[in-house]
């Protein structure tokens, strides 16, 4: 059996590394990389479009300052000084990103700490991936919850309602609308979606 042949490779591997840099050109995340001073060694595309920046290589030797607003920038700051004081990874940090169109924009980020072959700490890495359309629906949710606690407080009956062709129907009803047509006490899910006139006083339905 002939010698079998190897080779070692190290974290300079130009294919490793193309690949990197190949990943960081295609990925939906926002992936950055700093030094101990938090200057930008990188980062992909995405990011550097957030930046305002329209090519990745410009991002070199630039600082968060230089790239966004102050808040934001201190925010970023702070979470890297963590990561490279403590040598320990941070990770779901929900953050904003810049503004869109004067909308608030989110994203969630995990930042962990580049080691040389030494094991000292030479820099850090990030990746955020953008969550505001997570974020605008738990505030909607948050919302309905909230109007639907104080709908249901309503002594009198109330119910919200969709037309379609002849008819009305419920998308929703507090405990008075049900009691005003006599149906107090039963589970509202049954009704929704129903024909609102299945639910009127016979006498009452041509007026409604």
């Amino acid at each position: 059996m002939g010698k079998q042949n190897s080779k070692s490779y190290d974290r300079d591997d130009k294919l490793v590394n193309r690949t990197l840099c190949e990943m960081m050109r295609n990925s939906d995340d926002y992936i950055f990389v700093k030094d101990t001073e938090l200057v930008y060694h990188g980062g992909s595309d995405i990011f550097s479009m957030l930046a305002d920046i329209s090519d990745a290589s410009e991002l070199e030797g630039k600082t968060d300052y230089d790239l966004f607003p102050k808040d934001i920038a201190e925010k970023y700051r702070s979470d890297d000084r963590k990561v490279l004081e403590t040598g320990k990874p941070i990770s779901d940090i929900l953050e904003r990103r810049p503004d869109v169109d004067g909308e608030q924009c989110w994203v969630r980020t995990h930042k962990r700490p580049l080691h040389d072959s030494n094991g000292n700490i030479v820099g850090l890495y990030g990746v955020s991936r953008d969550v505001s359309r997570e974020i605008l629906l738990e505030e909607k949710l948050r919302n309905a919850e909230d109007f639907f606690r104080l709908v249901g407080r309503i002594p009198c009956g109330v119910a919200i309602m969709h037309k379609d062709q002849r008819s009305f129907y419920i998308d929703y009803a507090n405990d008075g609308f049900l009691e005003v047509h006599h149906n107090a006490g039963r589970s509202l899910d049954q009704y929704i979606g129903a024909s609102i006139t299945e639910y009127i006083y016979q006498p009452d339905r041509q007026a409604v």
